[in-house]
């Protein structure tokens, strides 16, 4: 897990194009002395499979990099067609230039307010997120994605995660009930919370391997097998 790299996904909030179709794929960190990336977006778009794919530099532009990503296609006209009924997929990055190359693979899921009713899970639906109806509109996005890596290095063995939950636009009501489903019933699993700088515990239980607790924030979550000194 230390030499992978923490990469988000998150939904825009619409600008040059309308919103629900962009995202932004960020390269937080990079691991191995990687100077280069070349990334693989796919995802279901009804019965399509459709994908973006291009390269990052990162002796030009150091990390943190964001791209944004165009669920959809734009001719030199400038008439754009854009993929309809999109619910997520994988994000591939193949690093290279550093000590090794190597490839790190995440799972995202893409859910639109409405449809959900504030119940959101991932594509392994092992990560379920819930909140009011009145938190977001009806047409803003979540996206749950596999970082892949970490922000930070964690003490103890990881149980579950990382996830990073992220919406298009910010919340209006920021209360909300994480589960995370486990292999095990441990009893010492501790969840943390990225803060942007630090991670932070919060409190949670476990009931017949599953983790639940109440949180405050769209962010990274990771379930470690011991708490934080």
């Amino acid at each position: 897990m230390a030499d992978r790299p923490y990469v988000t996904l998150e939904p825009t909030s619409g600008g040059k194009h309308p919103a629900g179709t962009e995202v932004d794929v960020t390269v937080h960190t990079v691991t191995l002395d990687s100077t280069q990336a070349e990334y693989e977006l796919e995802y279901q778009a009804g019965s399509l499979l459709q994908g973006a794919f291009g390269s990052l530099d990162f002796t030009l532009d150091s990390p943190p990099v964001t791209k944004t990503l165009l669920l959809g296609t734009c001719s030199a006209g400038g008439k754009c067609d854009y993929n309809q009924d999109v619910v997520g997929g994988t994000l591939l990055l193949r690093l290279s230039g550093g000590r090794e190359k190597f490839a790190v693979k995440g799972e995202w899921s893409y859910q639109q307010m409405g449809e959900r009713e504030g119940e959101f899970s991932s594509r392994d639906s092992k990560f379920r997120l819930s909140m009011a109806d009145t938190a977001l509109p009806a047409a803003a996005y979540v996206i749950i994605m596999q970082t892949m890596g970490l922000p930070e290095v964690v003490e103890g063995e990881i149980l579950a995660g990382p996830y990073h939950v992220a919406a298009s636009v910010t919340p209006k009501i920021q209360d909300y009930k994480l589960e995370i489903r486990l292999s095990e019933d441990a009893e010492d699993a501790t969840l943390l919370s990225w803060t942007g700088s630090r991670w932070q515990e919060q409190d949670s239980q476990v009931a017949e391997k599953v983790l639940t607790a109440p949180v405050e924030d769209l962010t990274t979550y990771v379930v470690v097998s011991a708490p934080v000194n």
